[in-house]
């Protein structure tokens, strides 16, 4: 059985890429309403497209 932090921990990085797509697709108001948690994340990566910040977080989801 998995331990319930990796799942956390992936729900986390799933989100963080779900908060970024939202952002380019209906911009920074609409991610403060929805994902307030991640309006940082998104900011730091605004310049980067969605395929690079995928490729950021999923090495890091192997990881888990």
């Amino acid at each position: 059985m998995k331990k319930p932090s990796n799942y956390n921990d992936k729900k986390a990085l799933m989100e963080k890429l779900q908060a970024f797509a939202l952002f380019q697709n209906e911009g920074l108001k609409v991610v403060k309403q929805t994902y307030p948690e991640y309006v940082e994340f998104v900011l730091e990566h605004k310049a980067k497209t969605y395929k690079q910040v995928k490729y950021e977080l999923f090495p890091a989801m192997q990881e888990l």
